[in-house]
């Protein structure tokens, strides 16, 4: 995510700290360069790199570590990290992320859907795991016609048992 390290860049920068999605590519050469013998090629390799940051600036966004500067800043492609993003320095933080964007809730049970898949996208995996048990215990009992005092490891081995009535 060399993106999310240009924004902590940005953000050491003593004059605006800031980092802009739109010149990724053009920020890495000199003035010089561009005007230079090789000026076409080096135009054509810089909006290519501007291209894919921005491509990966709306990534960040979209897994809420950067966001738009305020006011005119924002409206001329300056961006910021959020809470998140300063949080986020080791290569495993953006595969987790990564790994994360992978679980659509559309792709989930409806009952698994809202306030479930809201935990599991704010990265409060240990809830998100509990209130899916939870839901799949309920299922469960109510499937097999079990009472409510059963539940648990004992409910789903009688449930699940050869003779169960799952």
């Amino acid at each position: 995510m060399r993106c999310l390290r240009i924004c902590k860049l940005g953000l050491q920068n003593p004059i605006n700290g800031k980092a802009n999605r739109e010149s990724v590519g053009t920020n890495l050469f000199s003035i010089g360069a561009f005007h230079s013998s090789n000026g076409a090629v080096v135009r054509d390799l810089a909006e290519r790199i501007n291209r894919r940051g921005r491509a990966a600036f709306a990534l960040l966004e979209t897994w809420e570590l950067a966001e738009p500067d305020d006011d005119m800043n924002g409206r001329n492609g300056y961006v910021v990290l959020t809470e998140k993003g300063r949080a986020t320095t080791e290569r495993t933080d953006f595969e987790r992320i990564r790994v994360r964007g992978l679980l659509r809730e559309e792709m989930l049970h409806p009952r698994l859907r809202g306030q479930i898949y809201g935990y599991f996208a704010a990265d409060d995996l240990g809830t998100a795991v509990f209130e899916a048990f939870k839901i799949v215990e309920i299922e469960v009992r109510a499937a097999g016609g079990y009472d409510e005092k059963q539940y648990g490891k004992e409910l789903m081995a009688r449930a699940f048992a050869p003779e169960g009535r799952w």
